[in-house]
């Protein structure tokens, strides 16, 4: 049996994540990172607190690499029992990735006042809940959608509203 399929994280979404740009070999806004994560940790009860060794982690993992990215997700581990309530002693997983630094593509010619970023803002809205708000959370299926709404405009950014109109957040479109 594939124990990672078990994972809580990949059952129900329990987790957090976090994206760092490297630059020079070296991970930027680390300290912040890590203190959204631990204050993601503590909302959502997820008993991890090696965040030294996480960072010396990430910082390797960039090494040597110039410009890149590097995504860490965090579960809450492995599912000791079916159902959404989690049993409280489980070990977090992390999983951390490093990705090429993204490059725009080579936009057509314009002129100088025509030149800019291409917004739009998207039909699908996100739901507002107060517990989630702030968490970078592993439930990105609001913009999963938006991306996918979206597919074929030649964008940079999809705008994401709530459901009351208000500006939330972005949901970046891959290079």
């Amino acid at each position: 049996m594939d124990h990672d399929s078990e994972d809580r994280g990949l059952q129900y979404g329990d987790g957090l994540f976090e994206t760092v740009s490297c630059l020079e070999g070296r991970p930027r806004w680390l300290p912040l990172h890590l203190q959204r994560l631990r204050g993601g940790c503590e909302r959502l009860q997820v008993r991890f607190d090696a965040f030294d060794a996480l960072g010396a982690e990430i910082a390797a993992h960039a090494a040597g690499q110039g410009r890149c990215t590097g995504k860490l997700i965090l579960t809450r581990g492995l599912a000791r029992r079916r159902g959404y309530r989690p049993v409280g002693d489980q070990t977090p997983t992390r999983i951390l990735t490093r990705h090429e630094w993204p490059v725009a593509p080579s936009p057509a010619p314009v002129s100088p006042a025509t030149q800019g970023f291409r917004v739009a803002i998207s039909s699908v809205k996100l739901g507002l809940n107060p517990l989630l708000a702030g968490l970078k959370h592993l439930n990105r299926l609001e913009q999963v959608l938006a991306q996918s709404a979206m597919r074929d405009a030649p964008l940079e950014q999809v705008l994401m509203l709530s459901s009351a109109g208000q500006v939330i957040g972005g949901s970046a479109r891959p290079s």
